[in-house]
């Protein structure tokens, strides 16, 4: 695996490498911001202190360049007192006021260069200061500095996805910033907290984009549809990085993969996450209820003096997705944990940070399945209380449900929003189990890894697996002919969508495109559930053809 990942980055450093060589040839432009050579990043993030740095540029560069506009619109400015002066004590009938507004109706199109000099012919044929001239250029206002820290947080969530998908696929090249993807409708109705991130219109942010391009905050202005998101950049002037470099050389023929957060034991094949605070991450209960309840609603515990503090310090800030990512522990230490009892009055994550997650967050789906599996593995903790069950028991019931669970037909992982359902269906499920165990005790139930393995299916071995499948809290109805028609159309469609993501793996694999051109393909022509899929797509191709060779 370490192998593979190498050989896909030194396929992006080719790539890369002809790029740089056709760039060179390119026109220069007339901006000096395109004239210089663009920086290139390994892992380029936006740290706390790289945002201030950038919001404290934005406002140094907007105060000197709306000074320029000022000197630049002081003729305009006398020229427009000269007609406010004449029309003070002007009277006008109903024809010459009709007239005037036709006139600037037929000619609001015009740039403001041109529309001063027609203003000024319009004066002189009337003998007199009717119109105003436009200002040739508009200040930017203080609300345009909301927009761009929305531009600054959507260029923040680009960054951190494209710093995950490229360490998965083990690509650690220096290459050019992407361009920020600015999606009016999305970044305008995003919430945090309950509240509207930007709270404008559509409209309205447009036009403050539109101001921040004139005033050169926002460059290289990139249009590829109206189905698709503007692309542009913000001026490196402004903008401040930090390069999260993982290797030390970013170059080399031979390079090698750097297993990031988690390495392979030659035993069995455990995943063994390297976390250097255990109990840190432990105390890390801001997702959690503040009191253990069991099924009951009854209180069996009192919250922990840690814990109470950290909800009141910056670790509560964090997005949902760190937070979640903080939670996950080591799959040996959780079964130790499992086998000691520490478990057994364990309150599941809030359904509102998995669904919050599941929808807009940046977890990998395999993070974001493990977490399900430790979550629903410990919420059944309470099922085995009287037991004495070995580490090893809790062992196996975890790799059978790494192997099997939340896995598709053609053995991909599922999508989060999925992967969040059947783990909602999960947690009811055991609740259901536990109210059973409680109302009739000659249940015997049997050993976690027997309990929790996914071929035991049949109603006699009294399986996790065969209550899950005919669980039912409320019948449902049929779905009717024209649901059936959608949901084979879905599929269909699904099917179509994975051979052109598999195509466009090819191309990359083969050196005919970069990385970045395959994820904004994918996303734009694929569905979302082949999209989270990708880098998982990338990696089969890539087998396929260095097998052929």
């Amino acid at each position: 695996m370490h192998n593979n990942s190498s050989l896909l980055g030194q396929i992006t450093q080719k790539i890369l490498n002809n790029q740089n060589n056709q760039t060179e040839k390119t026109v220069n432009q007339t901006a000096t911001v395109g004239e210089q050579k663009k920086p290139e990043f390994i892992h380029p993030i936006l740290t706390t202190k790289d945002f201030k740095e950038t919001i404290k540029q934005y406002n140094l560069y907007v105060k000197k360049y709306n000074i320029e506009v000022w000197k630049l619109n002081a003729k305009v400015r006398d020229y427009n007192l000269k007609v406010k002066r004449f029309r003070k004590g002007l009277q006008q009938n109903m024809e010459a006021k009709v007239r005037e507004e036709i006139w600037k109706k037929q000619h609001r199109s015009y740039p403001p260069k041109e529309y001063n000099k027609l203003v000024e012919k319009y004066n002189t044929n009337r003998d007199g200061w009717y119109l105003q001239k436009r200002n040739l250029r508009e200040e930017v206002k203080k609300e345009s500095e909301k927009v761009f820290i929305a531009i600054l947080h959507q260029l923040n969530q680009q960054l951190y996805k494209r710093k995950q998908i490229r360490k998965r696929l083990g690509v650690h090249i220096a290459a050019e910033m992407p361009k920020v993807d600015i999606y009016p409708n999305k970044i305008t109705t995003i919430e945090r907290d309950g509240y509207t991130n930007l709270p404008v219109s559509k409209n309205t942010f447009r036009h403050h984009r539109e101001r921040l391009e004139e005033a050169r905050v926002l460059v290289d202005y990139e249009f590829k549809g109206s189905k698709r998101a503007v692309k542009m950049r913000i001026n490196p002037e402004i903008l401040t990085l930090t390069d999260n470099k993982t290797p030390k050389s970013t170059a080399t023929e031979n390079q090698s993969f750097n297993s990031v957060g988690t390495k392979k034991v030659v035993h069995d094949n455990v995943s063994s996450r390297t976390l250097s605070d255990k109990n840190k991450i432990r105390d890390e209960r801001s997702l959690l209820p503040q009191t253990d309840n069991n099924c009951t609603g009854t209180s069996t515990g009192t919250p922990n003096k840690q814990d109470s503090e950290k909800n009141f310090s910056g670790e509560n800030l964090k997005p949902v997705s760190e937070k979640l990512l903080s939670v996950l522990e080591d799959q040996t230490d959780v079964c130790k944990d499992l086998a000691a009892g520490d478990y057994n009055d364990y309150s599941p994550i809030f359904k509102k940070y998995i669904h919050e997650e599941a929808l807009r967050g940046s977890m990998l789906q395999e993070d974001f399945k493990e977490l399900a599996i430790q979550d629903i593995l410990k919420f059944s903790a309470r099922l085995f209380g009287k037991m004495e069950v070995h580490p090893g028991s809790w062992q196996n019931a975890y790799k059978y449900w790494l192997q099997d669970k939340f896995i598709s037909p053609n053995g991909y992982v599922l999508s989060k929003p999925i992967i969040a359902e059947r783990w909602e269906k999960s947690l009811k499920v055991l609740k259901e189990a536990y109210k059973y165990q409680k109302n009739n005790p000659e249940w015997d139930i049997r050993y976690p890894s027997i309990y929790f393995d996914t071929a035991r299916t049949h109603k006699e071995e009294s399986s996790f697996e065969y209550a899950y499948r005919f669980f039912r809290l409320e019948k449902k109805p049929a779905k009717s002919k024209k649901a059936r028609k959608l949901e084979h159309l879905r599929n269909s469609r699904k099917h179509t969508d994975l051979k052109k993501a598999q195509k466009a793996a090819r191309k990359y694999v083969q050196g005919q495109i970069n990385l970045q051109s395959v994820f904004e393909y994918v996303e734009h022509n694929c569905n979302a559930e082949i999209f989270e899929q990708i880098t998982e797509i990338i990696k089969k191709e890539f087998n396929k053809i260095h097998r052929q060779k």
